[in-house]
């Protein structure tokens, strides 16, 4: 489902290694830094699975998740269904020293960062049981636990470093040990594929470059040496490696680099009807949809109109609400079938595309 080129990274997706580009081009109702792989792929319903059971699992505080876990233990691929009460560390708020509320004189509190501990500390026998659509797409919560995970995994040093101008350049064998550790934690359904794999590593791809992205965001300054920027940023964040970092930040001030995020600039520039379904990949969003109605999959047409209307009602801005009109027009007029869904070339969407 080609809404957007997933072959042209450099123009669709936020690049926050652009001198704060994204600060100028940033949706107030969508955090593109932590973008998923919002490329609109084919759609089609995955093998329904019901829930056979519950227990609690974690210490009860954050937000109670449902997932589908699986055990190694004697009987293999026994499959429960258990409410995963762990904190959800991208909501948690930790306080920072020194900053005060002007009002009440209360410290000031911050999201803390995204450690997915509860995923690290669970125990060898036990996995995550995520289902991926026929296009390697994670959906369900479980997908969305997946995504997270990876994360948080492409962010530790000693598994791929920082220095790589390009994901393409890592070696294959840091890759292939990440590639592992996932295994070791989230059970692939219905089995694993080629194409899931290599879905998962162009993740793990994506959420490496915006680490870089922000990092960079949050740390360059023009107006300081290689030496400045790094010490000021390690003493800030210990997930951030000297070495690697100075590396990175030498990168940055190289001509070839500093002509790269003008071109980048450019081509955000022109980017156009930008989506608010934040950091939901289409798959999920899709699958929630259709999960909503009785397991009938939304069109491509449906999903673009989701994507692009805000929580008001109101659409992203006008060219995509010339589209989103055209799309409510064709709907209703529409001779399209049940079995015409998978038919991309004569959907609603490819009416106007």
């Amino acid at each position: 489902m080609s809404l957007m080129d997933e072959d042209d990274d450099e123009i669709f997706e936020v690049d926050m290694e652009i001198d704060d580009v994204d600060k100028d081009y940033q949706h107030e109702d969508h955090d593109y830094s932590e973008d998923e792989d919002n490329i609109q792929e084919p759609l089609q319903v995955p093998a329904k699975r019901q829930a056979i059971g519950s227990g609690s699992k974690g210490n009860r505080i954050g937000r109670r998740k449902r997932l589908h876990i699986t055990s190694t233990i004697s009987n293999e691929g026994t499959e429960d269904h258990v409410e995963d009460d762990h904190v959800e560390d991208h909501q948690v708020l930790e306080t920072q020293g020194h900053q005060t509320n002007e009002i009440q004189g209360s410290p000031k509190k911050v999201r803390g960062y995204t450690q997915k501990k509860n995923i690290w500390d669970m125990i060898k026998t036990e996995r995550i049981g995520v289902t991926f659509n026929n296009y390697g797409k994670p959906i369900g919560d479980e997908g969305n636990e997946l995504v997270q995970f990876l994360g948080t995994l492409v962010r530790m040093t000693e598994h791929v470093s920082i220095e790589y101008s390009d994901w393409r350049k890592v070696p294959i064998k840091d890759k292939e040990t990440m590639y592992k550790i996932v295994k070791s934690k989230f059970d692939i359904l219905p089995k694993e594929t080629k194409v899931i794999k290599q879905s998962i590593l162009h993740s793990m791809g994506r959420k490496w470059k915006a680490w870089k992205g922000s990092l960079k965001a949050i740390s360059y300054d023009p107006s300081h040496t290689v030496d400045e920027i790094v010490a000021q940023q390690v003493n800030s964040d210990k997930r951030v490696n000297p070495t690697q970092f100075k590396k990175l930040v030498t990168q940055w001030f190289t001509p070839e680099y500093q002509k790269t995020c003008d071109d980048k600039r450019l081509s955000r520039s022109k980017m156009k009807e930008r989506h608010v379904s934040g950091t939901k990949s289409f798959a999920r969003l899709a699958y929630e949809m259709a999960t909503e109605n009785n397991g009938v999959y939304p069109t491509r047409g449906e999903v673009y109109i989701k994507t692009r209307t805000r929580k008001d009602g109101t659409i992203v801005d006008d060219e995509a609400a010339h589209v989103v009109a055209s799309l409510k027009d064709i709907t209703i007029d529409s001779t399209i079938t049940t079995s015409d869904l998978d038919d991309y070339t004569n959907d609603d969407y490819s009416k106007l595309r």
